[in-house]
């Protein structure tokens, strides 16, 4: 199974990472996220029996952590803006770091390099390079409340992923 722990977002969240995507309309072959599938990735697991999934399920029951709020503070790319694969926006919060600590610690997990962003769109190719790193200077603003996690399963088909939530736990 392909199975991750995200942050669901609330729907003015994604409304507003839709209005950024608009920001970027028409400057290259760019796919982006669609607004059902906006999450803050946690952890990813590329292949993962059913049963270890639910150990995991139980496992998160134990984790205490009090909700908090998120804010955006800024646009990126990766790997980097020479070679552009990924439209993100970028998040800095000491919480979000610190919640992902203890799921990796409650999981008995080494602790991994870890980018704070959540997914905008998928680069193919840009045809205005430069207007899109002009584009990635633009001053964005936006806050939300993260009173829960998930764990989803990312589901395989002919048309892409389907997303599955197999669990939510609530934050204090």
């Amino acid at each position: 199974m392909r199975v991750f722990i995200a942050i669901p977002l609330p729907e003015d969240t994604k409304d507003y990472l839709i209005t950024l995507q608009k920001n970027f309309h028409g400057l290259g072959d760019i796919s982006f996220v669609s607004k059902d599938k906006f999450h803050l990735t946690l952890r990813f697991f590329a292949d993962i029996s059913e049963k270890e999934v639910e150990i995991m399920r139980k496992q998160l029951t134990n984790l205490k952590f009090s909700a908090f709020s998120v804010s955006f503070n800024h646009l990126g790319a990766f790997p980097n803006q020479k070679n552009v694969r990924v439209l993100w926006a970028g998040i800095e919060e000491k919480q979000i770091l610190q919640l992902k600590k203890e799921i990796d610690k409650i999981l008995g997990l080494k602790e991994e390099s870890f980018s704070q962003h959540l997914t905008l769109g998928r680069v193919k190719s840009l045809e205005n390079k430069e207007e899109f790193i002009k584009r990635l200077q633009d001053k964005i603003q936006g806050k939300f409340f993260v009173d829960s996690f998930q764990i989803i399963q990312s589901i395989p088909s002919a048309q892409g992923y389907s997303h599955k939530i197999l669990e939510t736990y609530h934050l204090s």
